[in-house]
């Protein structure tokens, strides 16, 4: 388990030995069944999590409807950034989209770990970066593709979300009703 860990770090940001004998003792090791929540809407966002087994998603509530703004599946990192990094009650929501076994860091040890090690400060930055350069190319996917092209994209780029979300999260995720999913894809298997 610590391994899979070991290995998403090392893939962005090579790590000394006595980095990772600082860092190992911060991660704590979590399960979360189908549904429950990592974190909920109006707290604050403490902890960063490593996705060993299972999804996640990111969301929020608008119009008594559930809008799914990311999903994170095994070796990946979940967290809600601006909660996070600003101490604010969040605006979002992380579930569980399948039962998670995790590993998880508290803001309090991260901190400690970007004070005592240039590596992870590195790593953090580099997470930081492309979430941001997700973000934005996520907004203006929003507004210059079509639904169908949002979707035929998901499908192409992203597998494991059309395999293992349910369809009225990718529908909220494409910005669109689980009806109008429904006749893109009915129209996509047909061409």
């Amino acid at each position: 388990m610590y391994n899979r860990l070991k290995g998403a770090i090392e893939s962005v940001q090579k790590m000394e030995a006595h980095e990772w004998a600082l860092a190992l003792p911060f991660f704590e090791y979590q399960e979360f069944k189908k549904g429950e929540h990592l974190l909920q809407t109006g707290k604050v966002c403490n902890k960063v999590h490593f996705i060993v087994e299972g999804c996640a998603r990111i969301y929020f509530s608008h119009e008594s409807r559930d809008v799914s703004r990311q999903f994170f599946f095994e070796d990946s990192f979940v967290t809600e950034f601006g909660s996070l990094i600003s101490k604010q009650p969040s605006l979002y929501a992380i579930d569980a989209v399948e039962d998670c076994k995790l590993l998880s860091i508290n803001a309090e040890n991260l901190d400690i770990l970007y004070d005592n090690s240039i590596n992870f400060l590195k790593f953090g930055k580099r997470i930081a970066e492309y979430t941001c350069i997700f973000v934005v190319n996520r907004n203006v996917e929003m507004v210059v593709r079509s639904a169908p092209e949002r979707y035929l994209r998901l499908v192409k780029e992203r597998p494991k979300v059309m395999n293992r979300v349910p369809l009225h999260m990718i529908a909220s995720y494409l910005g669109i009703t689980p009806e109008a999913l429904s006749r893109i894809r009915k129209d996509v298997s047909k061409s």
